[in-house]
């Protein structure tokens, strides 16, 4: 098929975990010879063998892997991920999942069966007054709980929609 670009974005706590952990972003390439899972652990970063874990389904897998470290947050793939199906997602902590286009199988292609992090460092801010103040300003405006497409869509979050947050 002809190349496409896509995204797709999930919940839970992955993302925060990762900065807690002290990294702005993993990069993973080429393709072990086995399946792996890559464990980090603040400046910890391990890969191990997941021969074990093949073959599991995404709520089997994240059960095995939060019995050995149940503060971590996972990001894993299923046995489509694993056999390349163009439809296959990533989950989040069992809940969330990225799936439109097959993100999943990119990680099986690697023999990337799952990611485990857990942070416990402080995130610091390059200018914290500038921060401060840009926070401020938006608790001032009535927008403190709002943000991107939450002004429209979460309404129960963030009261009532008007013509201005449209």
């Amino acid at each position: 098929p002809d190349e496409l670009f896509t995204y797709s974005s999930i919940g839970g706590k992955f993302s925060s975990e990762m900065k807690y952990a002290g990294y702005d972003s993993i990069i993973v390439t080429g393709k072990a010879k086995i399946p792996f899972v890559i464990s980090i652990n603040d400046g910890d970063v391990q890969i191990n063998d997941a021969g074990n874990l093949w073959g599991l389904d995404l709520l089997e897998t994240h059960r095995v892997l939060t019995a050995d470290d149940p503060k971590a947050t996972i990001l894993t793939i299923g046995p489509a991920g694993e056999n390349k199906s163009r439809i296959a997602v990533i989950a989040n902590e069992s809940g969330s999942t990225a799936g439109q286009g097959g993100f999943g199988a990119v990680m099986g292609a690697k023999n990337l069966k799952a990611i485990s992090i857990k942070g416990t460092q402080s995130v610091r801010i390059a200018n914290p007054e500038e921060f401060q103040s840009i926070l401020s300003y938006l608790h001032k405006k009535g927008d403190w709980d709002k943000g991107g497409f939450q002004i429209a869509g979460r309404v129960p979050l963030c009261g009532q929609k008007t013509e201005e947050d449209l």
